[in-house]
Order: C-alpha cells, then structure tokens, then sequence
C-alpha cells in the first residue's frame, strides 16, 4: 500500500487497515526444493483466514483478490498510482490541471495505465522536459548516448566538469543528420556560450585513467626523519 497503490502520509489507510488486509492475504503457500529454494507458490484455501476483515471501511470475507481491489478503489489511489508513473518518465512534477486529466484517463480506462502513456500531453512533455537537467542526469544521458567504458575511479572528474554549472537545452541545426543535438549553455565569464555535444562527449571519454604520481615533500621528510 504504501510503496505502490497509496502512498505514504497522506492518511490513506490505519495500522487497522493493514492488519487486516494482511488477514486477507493468507493462504498462500510454497514448496522448499534443495539446491533451488522456494518454489512452486499457491494459493491454499485451507489456510486462508476465511472470517469477516473490515479494510478501508468495508467488512467482508476478503481474500487476495478484495486486498487489490479495495486498494485500487481507494479514492486516494488514483492520483498517487499516476503521479508515481509520471515520474519514471519525465523529471518534473505534474501541474494539478494535468494530474486530474490523466487521473480521469486511468479511472475511465479501467485502471489502464496505458491510456495515460498514450495521452498527446504527456507525449509532448516526454520529448521535451520542461526542466533543465541535473549534472548527474546529465553525465548519465551523456555516457548513454556515447557509451564511453569506465576505465579507471577517476573519470568522474571529466565526465562531469562540462555539466558542472550548466543548462541543458535541445537544439536542431541545419546541415545534420537527426534530430539534433544537445548544447550546455554556460554562464561563467570568459568561457564560450555553448558547448557541443560532441565536444562534451570528447572531455568525458578522455578521462584521466593513470594514478597520479604521489608527490614527496623533502623537507617534512628530513624532519621526520630527525
């Protein structure tokens, strides 16, 4: 309940509401098999709590099947379930108009979340984020797309100075193959406005990959040596 149909504080479901629903859950049952573990999970009915469990407000002989519909039907389950979604696709928040348009789109469509997916705004928003990225969101679009191996601990140091400080931006350029390319616009004085992709995704892979030499300090030496 808590990790994936509501949520956490937001005064969802009781401490009740989740002993009883753990009520509704019992019955199943596996095998142990040496050599492989756990197996062969089934639902037994002979060890299902079969008295009356009261969740959410509803009293019922409830099993496993009830335990996910009335977490479905909760009414604060929609906006959670959408809102969570949203998120492994694009970096903002939604705004309140287009959380209830696509909440409306997941409840009319029978729980289907694929409605959502297909919606012509959330469509939009996937192909140009309304935010600038993170340095590390940046170094890790950069690495994908150049697909530069780690050699060595120290690439982090120029994998991620050309983000540092900078705004992502998508831009299309005549005379190139695509659908163009990502520039990092940087505001500190004296340096150039922009930089390429291309140019970003040189620095990263030419990372350092020696140790540096330790440096010796003579006279600390001869000190501690009396």
């Amino acid at each position: 309940m808590e990790l994936f149909s509501l949520g956490a504080d937001r005064d969802a479901y009781t401490e009740d509401d989740i002993r009883e629903n753990a009520r509704a859950l019992t019955g199943w049952a596996a095998d142990y098999v040496d050599g492989t573990g756990w197996t062969n999970f089934h639902f037994d009915p002979d060890l299902h709590d079969n008295t009356n469990k009261t969740v959410f407000g509803h009293t019922g002989n409830f099993d496993w099947r009830d335990s996910c519909r009335l977490c479905v039907e909760n009414p604060l389950h929609p906006s959670f379930f959408v809102e969570k979604m949203w998120s492994y696709f694009i970096p903002a928040p939604p705004s309140d108009a287009t959380l209830t348009e696509l909440t409306s789109l997941y409840t009319g469509g029978s729980y289907a979340f694929a409605r959502c997916r297909g919606d012509p705004h959330a469509q939009r928003l996937l192909h140009r984020p309304p935010i600038i990225k993170p340095p590390v969101v940046f170094t890790a679009s950069l690495m994908r797309a150049t697909k530069p191996f780690i050699a060595s601990k120290y690439w982090t140091n120029s994998a991620t100075s050309p983000a540092r400080g900078c705004s992502i931006r998508p831009t299309s350029r005549a005379g190139t193959t695509g659908t163009g390319s990502t520039q990092t616009g940087c505001g500190r004085a004296g340096t150039s406005p922009t930089r390429s992709f291309a140019t970003a995704a040189s620095t990263s892979t030419t990372a350092r990959t020696r140790r540096p030499r330790p440096r010796t300090w003579p006279a600390v030496r001869a000190r501690s040596l009396g």
